[in-house]
């Protein structure tokens, strides 16, 4: 009988290398950026739980730049029950009379809804006095210096020397009711109870511009 030849035997597998520092440093890196992810993940749901369920831990722990992106729970938790409107005095020197101011003409983007930089500045920021301050002088500059221009119409019959802004509270009406989306009604026609001064420029600032105006 023939004999069968031995098949040559298999190469030897190359043996693995050994794992060298880099890749050690490499791999513990991973570890520790999936653990940190992780973690943030946590943070971060748990910051909206507790913004959910009424919790004021996330505003007191994190910081305001991180804040911000969890604040997306409890937006709109309850249907409204007011349109809010915001409106603007000034103290005009001649009789010393608080009248109604048109602020249209100084934030001529989005002027005439409630999109306009007005509404926005006193939308976010009218428990703010310094943001407030700085408003006040500025409407105060814009209102007299239309005056100087020849302008009169909207400048309240004269120079001012201060202002008064107030939050303006209308009811909704009932659902299923139309409505008028955004409608602009003189001061005069607001019932008292239904505005808020939130702010108003001291006396001695007032009588102050007004004799630089005279």
């Amino acid at each position: 009988m023939a004999k069968t030849r031995a098949a040559p035997a298999a190469p030897a597998a190359p043996a693995a290398p050994a794992a060298t520092d880099g890749g050690r440093r490499r791999g513990l890196l991973a570890d520790v950026g999936r653990w940190l992810a992780r973690a943030l993940g946590a943070v971060y749901l748990a910051s909206i739980l507790l913004t959910a369920v009424g919790s004021s831990l996330p505003e007191r722990l994190l910081p305001r730049t991180a804040l911000y992106f969890t604040q997306v729970a409890r937006l709109f938790p309850y249907a409204s029950l007011f349109s809010i409107d915001h409106r603007a005095e000034g103290f005009r020197c001649s009789d010393r009379q608080w009248v109604e101011i048109d602020t249209r003409p100084y934030f001529p983007i989005n002027a005439d809804d409630k999109e306009n930089r007005f509404y926005r500045a006193m939308h976010f920021f009218r428990q703010n006095r310094p943001v407030l301050q700085e408003l006040d002088g500025f409407l105060v500059a814009r209102h007299n210096a239309r005056l100087s221009a020849g302008i009169t119409e909207g400048t309240a019959g004269g120079r001012i020397g201060g202002v008064r802004l107030s939050t303006v509270r209308f009811s909704l009406p009932e659902p299923g009711q139309r409505f008028a989306r955004h409608e602009r009604r003189p001061l005069d026609a607001v019932p008292e109870e239904l505005r808020k001064v939130r702010y108003y420029t001291p006396q001695r600032k007032r009588s102050a511009r007004c004799k630089e105006a005279m």
